[in-house]
């Protein structure tokens, strides 16, 4: 019976996935769901060191791109086992600054600015500043079965939004039976 009274419940407050053709599209309706389980690009401890598979809708994309950002602020690209790389910074307004380092010995750079979109120990996703893109990048270990099925690693994200949802209704249904419960036995 209570189960079923959770389920119930649960359903009330569940959401469909919304239904888009791109990725970034996707995001753009996902990300307000989820955004307030995101970490801060101030938790380094989520991103540094690990391997971030970036993941595209695009079918011809059978690359395998991976970024990697060291405690010194280094910042490697591996594009199919070639490894290329530059600096980053964290800047105010949880921006992302990476300056890609040029191939002739100059000390030059090219760069990318990007706002945090998302962040947590499977997703790290920026949108490039200014503009409407997105990179999504997933953790090397989970994202490799998702590197060609860009829909089923963002559902993935999305299914986050929903069980966190799911885990308030349930510690909201346990403290209304605890009142109940008080208030009967007073």
């Amino acid at each position: 019976m209570e189960s079923k009274l959770l389920d119930r419940l649960g359903q009330t407050f569940r959401v469909e996935m919304p239904v888009a053709d791109t990725l970034d599209s996707y995001l753009n309706a996902i990300l307000p769901k989820v955004r307030p389980w995101s970490e801060d690009l101030r938790e380094v401890n989520f991103f540094l060191n690990k391997p971030w598979i970036e993941i595209k809708d695009d079918d011809a994309f059978h690359d395998i791109v991976i970024h990697i950002f060291d405690p010194e602020n280094r910042y490697y690209l591996s594009e199919n086992g070639t490894v290329s790389g530059g600096r980053w910074k964290i800047l105010p307004g949880n921006k992302l600054l990476i300056l890609y380092e040029d191939d002739d010995d100059t000390p030059e750079y090219k760069g990318e600015l990007f706002d945090l979109a998302f962040l947590d120990g499977d997703f790290f996703i920026l949108r490039k500043s200014g503009a409407s893109t997105f990179r999504f990048w997933m953790v090397e270990g989970k994202g490799r079965s998702y590197k060609d099925r860009w829909r089923d690693a963002v559902e993935l994200l999305f299914k986050k939004s929903q069980s966190n949802i799911s885990f308030y209704i349930l510690i909201a249904a346990v403290v209304i039976m605890a009142l109940m419960i008080f208030i009967v036995l007073r």
